[in-house]
């Protein structure tokens, strides 16, 4: 189990590779909350004028100045890319900081990696380890074509600032040819289901913000004629749209409110998953070290602590009870207004505890080795999960000794923990 988990990570090449330039991106996976304490996953997958498509739960703060760094590639195209990020600049209220290679920064980009191009969705870069890229731009792919600088470097600054694939949404209508296109991604290995997953796939309806599809925003890859029913087709677009301008400007206004606001949260300064067995209560306690800060508007976070077994595998929920998904796992809910700031458990204070019982731990008596991994989560009107931070497992040791019949189950392994992150490209 490893941070990467965060991910679900591949290829989309709607284009051919005999076809000038590559493309990437990955899909978000969308997630249930059914009623009650229980936190559980069910499925997988993440203004009337013509718009594109924003995840406004990963947004930044309107006004936010962002520090941008690079980690590879010469002074010449670093400069390249400075000068096409800032565009957006001109249409959002929102600053990208240039900063040296030893600085923090919200946004990390990785020059000539040779695996494509993409970024991680706004805030989402948040969560990533501040040693790793946040953005990949392919150089051997752009090498020598000014119009494939333009359009893929606005683009993934696009994804960075929150925009997503426009050919994604769900009011778009394109009349996929799908047999045609089974057999042709086949040929790269990719299964009915994989295509399924990262071609036709479609944000929900929240995502479009009211907006119209269009064909033109600087978020839309290419369609070629042989891959719809009807012969529709989308050329290259390098430039940022009317579309593209009005939205960013709505969701980043440089005078007035944000619009379509929403709950976002923020964990910081994470310490550590403190855990012990509570036997007056009977069951195990346990006191995450953390900061939280609260924006948009009021809204309820979740906080998890998930069980697995020493090889990363979730001990599996049997009865629906204290349950992410169906992994074991305790879970607390928080209502926060806008502008919250808090504090939980730091010096040495325990002022905030999640707790499950012994019997919803579904081990048979024992000694066992777990590790604990400690969530928080928000969810949707739509129902989906969107991270808001996920911490390093921690060993705990267990022993379960004999209390009730539940007690006596063997354990059943489940499968790895999917990733709910968001990574784009």
């Amino acid at each position: 189990m490893r941070k990467s988990l965060l991910l679900l990570t591949a290829g989309f090449a709607i284009a051919s590779a005999s076809q000038a330039q590559k493309l990437g991106c990955a899909v978000t996976e969308k997630h249930r909350i059914e009623p009650g304490q229980t936190l559980r996953i069910n499925g997988i997958d993440t203004l009337k004028k013509d718009r594109g498509l924003a995840d406004n739960y990963y947004l930044w703060d309107n006004g936010a100045s962002l520090n941008v760094k690079f980690m590879s590639g010469s002074k010449a195209l670093q400069e390249k890319v400075k000068s096409l990020a800032k565009i957006w600049e001109q249409h959002a209220n929102i600053k990208f900081n240039f900063v040296g290679p030893d600085e923090p920064a919200n946004i990390r980009i990785m020059l000539g990696t040779g695996e494509g191009h993409y970024s991680y969705i706004g805030t989402v870069s948040n969560l990533i380890p501040k040693d790793e890229h946040t953005m990949a731009l392919d150089t051997q792919d752009l090498e020598g074509n000014d119009a494939a600088w333009r359009r893929t470097v606005q683009h993934e600054f696009g994804h960075a600032i929150g925009l997503l694939h426009e050919h994604s949404s769900p009011v778009a209508g394109i009349q996929w040819d799908k047999p045609k296109m089974y057999e042709h991604y086949a040929k790269m290995g990719w299964t009915k289901e994989d295509v399924d997953a990262q071609v036709f796939a479609s944000y929900a309806l929240s995502y479009t913000n009211g907006t119209k599809y269009d064909n033109k925003s600087i978020m839309h890859y290419p369609i070629y004629a042989w891959q719809t029913k009807n012969g529709y087709a989308v050329a290259w677009n390098s430039s940022i749209s009317d579309g593209d301008r009005a939205l960013i400007g709505a969701l980043y206004p440089k005078s007035g409110e944000r619009k379509n606001e929403v709950p976002r949260f923020a964990v910081n300064n994470f310490g550590k998953l403190n855990a012990s067995r509570n036997d007056q209560k009977g069951g195990v306690s346990f006191y995450p070290s953390f900061d939280i800060k609260s924006s948009g508007i009021p809204g309820k976070i979740y906080f998890c602590v998930l069980f697995y077994d020493e090889d990363g595998y979730g001990i599996e929920d049997a009865d629906g009870n204290y349950a992410y998904g169906s992994t074991v796992a305790a879970v607390r809910t928080l209502q926060m207004i806008k502008g919250e700031q808090i504090s939980f458990n730091k010096n040495g204070a325990k002022d905030f505890e999640l707790f499950i019982p012994y019997s919803e731990i579904h081990l048979p008596d024992g000694d066992h080795k777990l590790l604990l991994e400690f969530r928080a989560v928000q969810v949707t009107e739509d129902g989906e999960i969107k991270f808001v931070h996920q911490s390093d497992p921690v060993t705990f040791k267990l022993s379960k000794k004999p209390a009730t019949p539940q007690n006596s189950k063997a354990p059943v392994k489940t499968s790895k923990p999917k990733s709910v992150g968001t990574k784009k490209g």
